[in-house]
């Protein structure tokens, strides 16, 4: 491979990870703050709250954010 083809798969590659971590990001901190309406006894309100619900639960919550504060 010449250097600007390697440049563009850099440039590419860079990108892709850049969006993963932004979804990534974006997803985790609905979550977090869905569980923080839960312990609040705040209902669901729209299909995001209830996506949450379903596939972030408490437990799993819990699970993988084992250094957040007590609530």
């Amino acid at each position: 491979m010449d250097q600007i083809t390697n440049k563009k798969w850099v440039k590419i590659v860079t990108t892709i990870c850049t969006i993963f971590i932004i979804w990534d990001v974006s997803v985790s901190s609905l979550a977090a703050s869905r569980q923080n309406e839960r312990v609040h006894q705040i209902p669901a309100k729209g299909k995001i709250d209830h996506f949450c619900d379903q596939f972030y639960p408490d437990e799993y919550m819990d699970r993988i954010f084992t250094n957040k504060r007590n609530r």
